[in-house]
């Protein structure tokens, strides 16, 4: 009680303050470098991006015919200028002319058009590349899962389904492999397909909050995601190994939580999932899921 009578004269007194002169930063040196940050950020994302769109475009297409829900698809991907984040949207009027809010072409994807380009529909008004109006001359389709995949800038290693779009972190396009990315953009979009968000939230509302088999739910997503991504020609075998890349950046990976299963059972799971798919092409069976 004697020491705190003593300490609070001293904090009203003033402000504490540092105890060593910094050197100065002339303004054009912090804006330059400024610059040079921002540059590195934006080419960051636009590479991430195009990779990842690369990635899960084959995975798109090939589950289609599993899929509950088809769009057309030119390989195109348009966004708004509110759809990047903020810090990096100077550099996007610089770069691509963004101006006012039509979705401008972000990356091209073998599409033949320009980055920075304005799609137009057959009214001639602004369109974005996931629109139905797409299904017209001159562009060339594909029919793909209508699950959008979408990159946002974040360092956490994470991805994740809302029942309408798959989103995948810049942290986790950092962390994986290629095979990874596309075992994880399978992931997410079985528990797009199977339905998982909507199944939770009845069940939460019907538990009470207990008993929404969560748990079960990331398991058969593991399970088929693994063949959406064994079905768009990527290697499975070793797939188990994210698991294991993903206990070691964290210890409480490794246990049951509430949501998740551990990476342990993780691992096991995914490995008799691969020996089943191995097993199904050698006998020359389909290769889908086995769906009770």
């Amino acid at each position: 009680m004697r020491r705190a009578i003593y300490i609070l004269p001293a904090m009203l007194a003033g402000c504490a303050t540092l105890n060593t002169t910094l050197p100065s930063a002339p303004p054009e040196q912090f804006q330059a470098e400024s610059d040079i940050q921002h540059a590195a950020a934006y080419d960051k994302y636009m590479d991430s991006h195009e990779r990842l769109i690369r990635i899960s475009r084959p995975i798109l297409a090939a589950n289609a015919p599993l899929c509950d829900k088809t769009r057309e698809d030119i390989g195109a991907v348009t966004m708004r200028l509110k759809g990047l984040p903020k810090a990096l949207r100077p550099l996007a009027k610089a770069r691509l002319g963004f101006v006012g809010k039509e979705p401008r072409v972000l990356l091209a994807g073998g599409s033949g058009l320009k980055i920075g380009a304005i799609i137009k529909g057959p009214n001639g008004k602004p369109i974005s590349a996931y629109s139905e109006a797409l299904d017209i001359p001159p562009y060339k389709t594909q029919t793909v899962c209508d699950y959008p995949v979408r990159l946002k800038y974040s360092a956490a290693v994470n991805a994740y389904a809302d029942g309408r779009h798959i989103t995948v972190t810049t942290g986790l396009m950092e962390f994986a492999s290629d095979e990874h990315i596309a075992l994880i953009v399978g992931h997410e979009l079985a528990h797009n397909t199977q339905g998982h968000i909507r199944k939770i939230i009845q069940n939460t509302i019907l538990a009470l909050g207990r008993g929404t088999f969560a748990r079960q739910f990331e398991s058969e997503a593991d399970y088929v995601g693994l063949y959406y991504s064994a079905r768009a020609g990527y290697a499975i075998d070793g797939a188990e190994q994210l698991w294991r890349k993903m206990g070691l950046r964290s210890v409480k990976s490794m246990s049951v939580a509430k949501s998740h299963p551990g990476t342990p059972l993780r691992f096991v799971q995914l490995k008799a999932a691969s020996a089943e798919i191995v097993a199904k092409r050698a006998a020359g069976e389909p290769l889908e899921p086995n769906y009770r």
